[in-house]
């Protein structure tokens, strides 16, 4: 494990990165936070980022989770980012959700005996976009290892239906020519097959990216970690999401068919939603309405689906509140 952030004062936030092997000769990739000042919290979150990211993505908010908890892990995904990438095959959506969750559950469980053998020590979940469907999941699979989930304008929680297609058409041509090579080929494909060329194409398709990052970053460095998380091959992530995808906007197993399960051990779901997102927010309302007491439901200002870029004072505010 080596030191990759040591922010000092006034939040005295380290970070350290570390390959964390959980079996099969595959690793996940781990950004571990902590302060040396007393936590606002006592809780352990494990932070998952969306589809095609990384847990860079979440720069402009690592200070304030970090510092809200005891200890925060950042996770790169199964399949991508820094995480090791194995030629595997997905028989169906099933076994592409285990994929994920199996191997969340075994960095989990080497995270629970690094923290002095406390294995009845239950994590908090944050999970934006793709990473929020998998919080959800791995709650329902293993409720008794979660404290509770934030879900951050999830992926996959209403069904595919007329009102979702129509809500499809209305969104921008990126996007939509985007779900359209995802219901082909593994979606990032074309990044991969232009080579070098990734890294100065991206601020054209994904605009509002790359002006979230421009004052904190110009000289283009999240343009090159966003194409360096994806350009690796076997793309072993995209595999597994293209069996769990109705193209690209819907789930097989979508949340609002399970989640009522969670309910059944009380554990507490956030919902956190931009005002502008392209996400069925209303699905999610209507699924924390019926929970009243151990569910809320939040908007954030301004921000489409990126709500951890878009508004980033607005959503550290509120997570940290969350985890609280």
């Amino acid at each position: 494990m080596k030191v990759v952030c040591d922010r000092g004062s006034p939040n005295g936030i380290t970070l350290w990165e570390s390959q964390i092997h959980v079996g099969g000769g595959e690793t996940l990739n781990v950004l571990k936070g902590q302060s040396s000042l007393p936590s606002r919290g006592k809780r352990v979150a494990m932070v998952l980022h969306g589809f095609a990211g990384g847990s860079a993505m979440w720069a402009k908010n690592i200070n304030e989770i970090v510092s809200a908890c005891d200890i925060a892990y950042f996770v790169d995904l199964p399949g991508f980012g820094r995480s090791s990438r194995k030629g595997l095959s997905f028989k169906d959506a099933t076994n592409a959700e285990d994929y994920f969750l199996s191997r969340i559950h075994k960095l989990q469980k080497i995270l629970l005996e690094e923290l002095c053998h406390r294995s009845s020590l239950k994590f908090t979940f944050v999970g934006h976009s793709f990473g929020g469907h998998l919080s959800a999941c791995y709650a329902l699979k293993y409720p008794s290892l979660v404290d509770k989930v934030i879900l951050c304008d999830p992926w996959g929680v209403a069904v595919q239906d007329s009102r979702g297609r129509e809500r499809l058409k209305k969104l921008p041509w990126v996007i939509k020519t985007y779900a359209a090579i995802a219901s082909r080929t593994s979606p990032l494909f074309m990044l991969r097959a232009i080579g070098p060329l990734g890294p100065g194409l991206l601020p054209r398709f994904r605009k509002d990216l790359v002006r979230n990052w421009g004052k904190d970053y110009p000289n283009g460095e999240m343009e090159t970690y966003i194409y360096q998380c994806n350009a690796a091959s076997p793309p072993t992530g995209e595999h597994a999401f293209m069996k769990l995808q109705i193209p690209f906007a819907w789930a097989k197993k979508p949340l609002v068919n399970r989640i009522d399960e969670l309910s059944k051990h009380d554990i507490p779901i956030h919902y956190l939603f931009g005002e502008h997102t392209w996400m069925d927010k209303q699905v999610a309302r209507d699924m924390s309405s019926r929970y009243e007491g151990i569910s809320t439901y939040d908007i954030v200002p301004g921000a489409g689906h990126h709500i951890y870029l878009d508004n980033p004072s607005f959503f550290n505010s509120k997570v940290q509140s969350y985890l609280e």
